[in-house]
């Protein structure tokens, strides 16, 4: 079936995508056995119908693994996809060893970027756990329901898309709703060579707009939040390399300002009232990947609507190639190389997916803004799912909870993704001026109005010590940025 010269965009109808997602805690892994069974049997059914099949390689799929938080786009040549979920139980027999294995799959169709209908496959099959044999009968009643499931989907589906004209399907393309994001960055004003004159402490903060498509806000208004619950604070730092056990660690120089970030982030947020038993501090050994997924994942389980998680981190940062997910990654301790350790985009999901409705990500590395610089994005195009990064950042759709518009998530960051951030012995040059934008905010300030503060500082000095250096100058500015979803520029600490 081929669309008309006139068609807003070409595209193939003898084929279509089919990408499995996670879409919640309790759907099993793309390499559940189950979630295997099911793609292989949707294959030979789509095939068997006269589609050809298209799926992420297994590359993407790894990079997809790594987080719910992934956004799914569609090229302007994408024609038929499907996108699905899989879910699995065991109902045992009353009084036998046996139960009833089901496996039901939830799919949502797409004809360019609309979805046309949300179709579902439910499989069940007989299970028997006789001769210590549980363990494979499950498995085995598993893939058998899961094919019944995909061949029951496959045939809605088919039904579904076959029954589309092309003008129908013209028609659809025609009226493709335009992509956009919520997430901003400060602007910074344009320095000029001699230092500004310091505004009086006591002098309010200018409101900065924002730059995206979304309204500029004239005024932080801090009324639209409501009172703060409870505040879960994890603060990470290696500051001595040498001495720590990971290998990609070794090489690292020693930050002796991390250990001082620590402690005074530590101090400043207890002086602004947070509790001391929700401050953690990790510092050299202890900031692991895995204390730091550890405790995040405690904080998920503790924190509650009202509630408030920050998780700081620093210390030396990996660019964005050295990095599965296209991101780049802090060194921590335990740092294993480009595939085995926490990166940035791991950090975002297990921040992005708190119950909480205030998260706060603060990093103070080089390479930091490859933290907000851009989500994998999932494209879905004629010729199956490819990678591509976002030049916008998060996207506040998809990092807040099931679309939730009262999530509200800053990430700040204290260099772009192609920058360095300078350490000092009294601790990073930017930590000390976030630290100083919070003192002359009143430490009542919005985290906006305090990167007023703190944003001009950094890049005045690191402009100043480039022009010292002269034509040896190697990094000439570092620039702190604040991205945001909701009101997340409204946060007060």
């Amino acid at each position: 079936m081929a669309l008309p010269s006139g068609a807003q965009a070409a595209i193939t109808t003898d084929r279509i995508t089919v990408m499995y997602r996670r879409e919640s805690e309790t759907a099993p892994t793309r390499l559940d056995p189950a979630v295997q069974a099911s793609l292989l049997a949707l294959d030979e059914a789509f095939l068997s119908s006269g589609f050809k099949v298209l799926q992420p390689s297994a590359e993407m799929y790894r990079v997809m693994d790594q987080g719910q938080a992934v956004i799914v786009q569609f090229a302007d040549d994408a024609g038929f996809s499907m996108v699905l979920s899989a879910y699995r139980t065991i109902r045992p027999t009353p009084g036998s060893d046996s139960g009833i294995a089901e496996v039901t799959l939830q799919a949502r169709v797409f004809v360019g970027r609309h979805v046309i209908a949300a179709e579902e496959g439910r499989g069940q099959m007989y299970a028997v756990f006789e001769g210590g044999q549980k363990e494979f009968g499950e498995r085995r009643a598993y893939q058998l329901a899961a094919r019944r499931a995909s061949q029951e989907l496959c045939s809605s589906v088919v039904a579904r898309l076959k029954a589309m004209s092309p003008s129908e399907i013209n028609q659809l393309l025609a009226s493709a709703p335009s992509l956009s994001t919520v997430v901003t960055q400060v602007p910074l004003p344009t320095l000029s060579p001699s230092p500004p004159t310091p505004a009086p402490l006591d002098a309010p903060v200018p409101a900065v707009a924002a730059q995206s498509s979304a309204p500029a806000a004239a005024q932080v208004n801090l009324a639209q939040l409501p009172t703060v619950g409870l505040k879960f604070a994890l603060l990470v730092g290696v500051s001595d390399y040498p001495s720590t056990s990971g290998s990609t660690a070794r090489i690292q120089n020693a930050l002796p300002g991390v250990r001082k970030d620590i402690e005074n982030m530590k101090l400043k947020l207890l002086s602004m009232g947070w509790q001391k038993k929700r401050v953690i501090s990790l510092l050299d050994e202890k900031a692991s990947s895995t204390n730091v997924r550890s405790w995040l994942k405690e904080f998920k389980g503790a924190a509650k609507k009202d509630d408030m998680v920050l998780l700081y981190v620093s210390g030396h940062g990996a660019d964005k190639e050295e990095s599965l997910s296209g991101y780049g990654r802090p060194i921590l301790s335990d740092d294993g190389g480009k595939g085995d350790s926490l990166d940035f985009w791991e950090i975002q999901s297990l921040i992005g997916n708190m119950d909480c409705e205030r998260t706060v990500l603060i990093i103070d590395t080089c390479h930091a803004g490859n933290a907000a610089g851009g989500l994998i994005t999932a494209v879905i195009g004629a010729d199956g799912v490819t990678a591509a990064p976002s030049s916008t950042g998060p996207d506040g759709r998809v990092m807040a909870r099931k679309g939730d518009p009262n999530k509200h998530l800053a990430i700040i960051t204290a260099a772009k993704g192609n920058e360095f951030s300078r350490d000092t012995p009294n601790g990073g040059l930017f930590t000390l001026a976030f630290l100083d934008g919070l003192a002359k905010t009143k430490n009542r300030g919005a985290l906006e109005q305090v990167m007023q503060v703190a944003a001009p500082i950094v890049v005045q000095e690191t402009r100043e010590a480039c022009r010292l250096t002269g034509s040896n100058c190697k990094y000439p500015q570092q620039t702190p940025e604040i991205h945001y979803t909701g009101l997340g520029n409204q946060i007060v600490l």
